[in-house]
């Protein structure tokens, strides 16, 4: 068996490193999201654009009568609402 002795210098480094180490396995770890915690608004802003938009473009034939007689707009005027929903949609 062979026994070393460390100088003054080397046992209290060596004692400082234990305590960092048993220090680090009882500590608590705060969880932080890589951004910021905004994931949950873009997942939620995502969710409502694929939800509201696809369905306001695919009823716009129930719409088509109200903004013809509020705009008194011609139909190939009021086609244009759709056509750049639908564009503006199809682009993201």
């Amino acid at each position: 068996m062979k026994i070393t002795i460390l100088p003054e210098e080397d046992e209290e480094k060596h004692e400082r490193e234990k305590m960092t180490e048993s220090a680090m396995e009882n500590a608590e770890y705060e969880l932080v999201p890589p951004d910021g915690g905004w994931g949950w608004l873009v997942l939620a802003g995502s969710m409502l654009v694929n939800i509201l938009i696809p369905g306001t473009i695919k009823s716009f034939g129930v719409l088509f009568v109200e903004f013809l007689e509020t705009f008194n707009a011609s139909p190939a005027t009021a086609a244009w609402i759709p056509a750049l929903c639908y564009f503006l949609y199809s682009s993201l």
